[in-house]
């Protein structure tokens, strides 16, 4: 159960033509025309760039944690796609956990693991970062996890995770809280806009979506 939570944010980033400001990122000229030219690449380079601060800060830590990330670490487009923050205490551990059904590469150990009783989880790939299934609860979904450390046994991580976390579902009801506080309601989205005009003297400009303009309506006949 989570006893208590930290909300960090909201965090203004611009990226324009002379780089990015509002956090610490060195980026190429051709990645800055990328952000520049596509708003869905900024958004997901911007989340994975501060995630993963969030992340190196809680494994710098000498004390014994246990950091869950939503999503895959081995993921070409994921937080961690570079080199992986390597946990600096000997307990310490970093595990992604993936919801995404085409991450999961053995079918057949999904069936296996949905029908086991209890907790159970099979290996799929060992190496600097062991990717397994596994499964929390007698009547759970079966998740993709990636788990990074060397230095502890895999049944002993994932000891630790069941011992400290609820699991509806069968996923962790932290990762599932992170998710729904991380969320702006259209509230939030309209008092940050207000909050960036007001602070930055800017004005709104009315988006335009070519894709209604281009395709127009289609009331049928021929």
């Amino acid at each position: 159960m989570v006893r208590r939570f930290v909300r960090l944010g909201p965090v203004l980033i611009y990226v324009s033509r002379s780089g990015v400001t509002g956090i610490r990122a060195e980026v190429t000229s051709l990645e800055l025309d990328a952000l520049i030219s596509d708003h869905s690449v900024a958004e997901r380079a911007i989340r994975n760039k501060i995630e993963r601060r969030v992340m190196e800060s809680l494994l710098s830590s000498r004390k014994e944690v246990v950091v869950m990330a939503d999503g895959s670490l081995k993921h070409p487009f994921g937080q961690f796609s570079g080199s992986l923050p390597s946990p600096r205490a000997r307990n310490n551990c970093l595990i992604g956990f993936s919801k995404s059904s085409n991450l999961i590469l053995s079918e057949g150990a999904v069936g296996s693991l949905s029908r086991a009783r209890g907790a159970v989880y099979h290996v799929l790939d060992e190496g600097p970062v062991i990717t397994l299934l596994a499964k929390f609860c007698t009547d759970g979904l079966v998740f993709r996890l990636d788990l990074v450390n060397s230095k502890e046994e895999v049944r002993e991580m994932l000891g630790r995770v069941l011992w400290n976390d609820a699991f509806p579902a069968g996923y962790p009801e932290s990762l599932k809280l992170a998710h729904h506080l991380s969320v702006f309601t259209k509230a939030d989205g309209e008092a940050i806009k207000a909050l960036v005009t007001g602070r930055f003297r800017l004005r709104g400009v009315p988006t335009i979506t070519l894709r209604r303009i281009a395709l127009g309506g289609f009331n049928g006949g021929a």
